[in-house]
């Protein structure tokens, strides 16, 4: 049966293992004949074609169902609609995959960044950020739970993907997210020169011992902090430390000629 390949010379001609050559005919669309001698499967030139362009198709990512009816019924014109479409489907995962390479990239800068000044004091000029108010809790009663943080989360949108940021006073806590949309419950956090704080921390419990040390910081270099104590949650760079979790004090500071 020279004009006939069998299933391994398929599979190596195509590039292709032979459980996706199975696959195939488990989808009627090719249809090997069986050697009497030995009862192999052989394939021939007509399959051989079927299965390449099968093959071909697949690359754009179009359903086994679409190319078994294209092969059936398919003119032409039915071609270059399919593709075309395919284009529109193409250009959304190039541009989902920019976003995913640019995230990748944020990311990777800022756990250097974390690195490098993790426990460390600095001054940064940060400029305006709108944020949304997810929830509001004063000091009496900060309750919050995972059934409270639900309600909210299922909301919006990636939201466990983005650093929270809690602005602190004597009265209250917001609780915030960075607002890309303008929505009734944006807020603006003024821009300025800010000292800022990173550290990590295990529970609750080690906050205050970090606002100490931020807060006793400012006062032995005579820094007037001033506004809201803001608080940031590094949510994705946290992944990166073991049973910790990335936060940054911030808090604007009047201007001091003494170098810090």
């Amino acid at each position: 049966m020279k004009d006939y390949l069998t299933i391994g010379q398929a599979a190596k001609l195509l590039d292709i293992s032979t459980h996706q050559i199975r696959y195939y005919e488990e989808r009627n669309l090719i249809k090997p004949i069986m050697n009497e001698d030995n009862g192999y499967r052989m394939y021939g030139e007509d399959e051989i074609y079927t299965l390449a362009h099968a093959l071909f198709l697949r690359k754009f990512n179009i359903p086994i169902a679409k190319i078994h009816e294209a092969f059936s019924s398919f003119t032409q014109d039915d071609y270059i609609d399919l593709m075309q479409t395919n284009v529109v489907e193409l250009e959304k995962e190039i541009n989902r995959l920019v976003r995913l390479k640019n995230d990748t990239i944020s990311l990777i800068n800022a756990i250097t960044a974390h690195i490098e000044k993790l426990n460390t004091f600095t001054i940064k000029d940060l400029g305006a950020r709108k944020v949304n108010v997810l929830a509001n809790l004063s000091h009496t009663n900060a309750n919050f739970g995972i059934r409270d943080f639900y309600d909210i989360a299922i909301k919006q949108t990636d939201i466990l993907e983005q650093d929270f940021i809690t602005l602190i006073d004597k009265k209250r806590m917001l609780m915030c997210v960075e607002d890309l949309t303008m929505t009734e419950n944006t807020i603006e956090i003024p821009s300025g020169k800010y000292l800022c704080y990173p550290f990590l921390s295990k529970d609750e419990s080690d906050f205050d011992i970090e606002l100490c040390k931020f807060e006793n910081y400012a006062k032995k270099n005579k820094l007037k902090l001033k506004g809201e104590l803001i608080m940031v949650d590094n949510s994705m760079v946290s992944i990166t430390y073991n049973k910790h979790f990335c936060f940054e004090y911030q808090c604007l500071a009047a201007e001091s000629t003494r170098n810090i």
